[in-house]
């Protein structure tokens, strides 16, 4: 798995998968982190401030004791 924040110009890829799984990103974040497995997009964390919002996760990887967050932290 990759995991790696989203510059500016890819922010409509994230919009357009939250939809997918029937959720928005909203106006006001900082920042989006994804998490990609073979080059698609699997979850999405992002922030505002100091409030975590906008985490989707694909339904296929629910449950499976996947984490975006810790995983991306074990990943540094």
């Amino acid at each position: 798995m990759e995991y790696r924040f989203l510059m500016d110009f890819e922010r409509q890829m994230a919009d357009e998968f939250l939809k997918s799984i029937g959720l928005e990103l909203e106006n006001d974040v900082d920042e989006t982190l994804c998490c990609f497995e073979n080059g698609e997009m699997i979850g999405t964390c992002s922030y505002s401030k100091n409030v975590i919002k906008c985490f989707g996760i694909k339904e296929e990887y629910r449950g499976g004791g996947h984490s975006l967050l810790s995983n991306y932290q074990d990943s540094k």
